[in-house]
């Protein structure tokens, strides 16, 4: 929409993704931040770790953490990262 009612500013917006997807705060595609809270213990972890969907992430932070079996010691939150310059979605130039 932007792209036909101001193709300045979508412009702009292109640009800006394309610089920010090559600097260094750029962390990838496929990133979801887990922030976990051991259920006995109290100890609490962020992390970012890298799957297609927030199961597989679930899946490699218990494998790093060895807790595999149920009933389960951590209790996760797992949450996409941020896109793109605090968006939910990335810029995409269609033409």
């Amino acid at each position: 929409m932007l792209r036909i009612t101001d193709p300045v500013l979508y412009t702009l917006a292109i640009e800006m993704e394309r610089v920010y997807r090559g600097g260094k705060h750029f962390r990838g595609d496929n990133v979801w931040t887990v922030k976990a809270k051991h259920k006995v213990t109290g100890e609490e972890m962020n992390e970012e770790l890298r799957g297609e969907t927030a199961a597989d992430v679930r899946s490699v932070f218990r494998s790093k953490v060895t807790d595999v079996v149920r009933p389960y010691q951590w209790k996760l939150r797992v949450s996409a990262a941020v896109v793109g310059l605090g968006r939910k979605f990335r810029w995409e130039n269609e033409g």
